[in-house]
């Protein structure tokens, strides 16, 4: 029986186009995640300690302009000079009077004077060994707790931010880092690259089921070619009918004949 390769080539090329584009995408779905995470905890603590570096700084700035013999209020005025302009949705650094809990600095001059419980901010301590629950950031602040945590407001975004102590003052330096903002951006990066795998996938999956549709074809052309010599081959040993029959597996293939006279010649020898 003859074989028909007519779809054959077709359906190879297609099984083979969606076995490389759902392999590539897998991987994509399953390793770009597992990548964001890994990238997004290394940030965190790359910025937490640059949080930390520089609420030092200016709480070192600070004190150091205070025991040059400068005022608090013109020390105040250099502080709020530095930080005004800071883009307040990805990070800035703001001074907090711990008594008051009000603002003396922030980049947002109509925050000055404000008092931190107008945030309604729970603050968590950045410590591995410890698992308190949140506290109010007032309340955080006004125990005296300096060092890293992180900050939650009501409408459900978060900060990690470092709080450092201004020497001989109530002062607190804080710096802040949009970690809501963070995430989002990583969202999107998680996003793009599990696209760009699906991109890669499409544009790998092209030439692979064409080279598999081009090896099955040559395959088929050569069973094909056997095909053609084997069915000679039967038609110069038997009968048509009886190759037809043959090549259509049927499982008679003698002719059949109901009455059958068998007739015997006699050859007579004289001697």
């Amino acid at each position: 029986m003859k074989t028909d390769f007519t779809h054959a080539p077709a359906k190879l090329a297609v099984f083979t186009f969606l076995a490389v584009f759902a392999s590539i995408v897998g991987v994509g779905v399953l390793v770009v995640p597992f990548v964001v995470q890994k990238v997004e905890g290394r940030y965190l603590l790359i910025q937490a300690d640059t949080n930390a570096r520089q609420a030092k700084a200016l709480a070192n700035f600070a004190a150091l302009r205070l025991k040059e013999g400068i005022s608090q209020e013109e020390v105040t005025h250099e502080l709020q000079v530095l930080l005004t302009g800071a883009d307040t949705d990805r990070g800035f650094s703001c001074v907090v009077h711990r008594g008051t809990t009000e603002f003396v600095c922030h980049p947002k001059s109509m925050a000055l004077g404000r008092s931190i419980t107008t945030k309604q901010a729970s603050f968590v301590e950045m410590d591995a060994t410890r698992n308190d629950p949140p506290v109010p950031w007032e309340d955080a602040m006004a125990r005296g707790y300096f060092g890293p945590g992180s900050l939650f407001y009501p409408d459900g975004s978060s900060e990690i931010i470092y709080m450092a102590s201004v020497p001989d003052t109530d002062w607190t330096v804080t710096t802040h880092e949009n970690t809501s903002r963070v995430r989002s951006e990583l969202e999107s990066l998680n996003r793009a690259m599990v696209f760009g795998a699906a991109l890669i996938g499409f544009i790998l999956a092209i030439p692979s089921s064409l080279a598999a549709r081009l090896v099955s074809r040559r395959h088929e052309k050569r069973i094909e070619a056997e095909q053609a010599r084997s069915e000679k081959l039967l038609l110069n040993i038997l009968p048509p009918s009886i190759a037809e029959r043959l090549k259509n597996n049927e499982a008679v293939i003698a002719d059949r004949h109901p009455d059958v006279t068998v007739k015997r010649r006699s050859t007579s020898i004289s001697s």
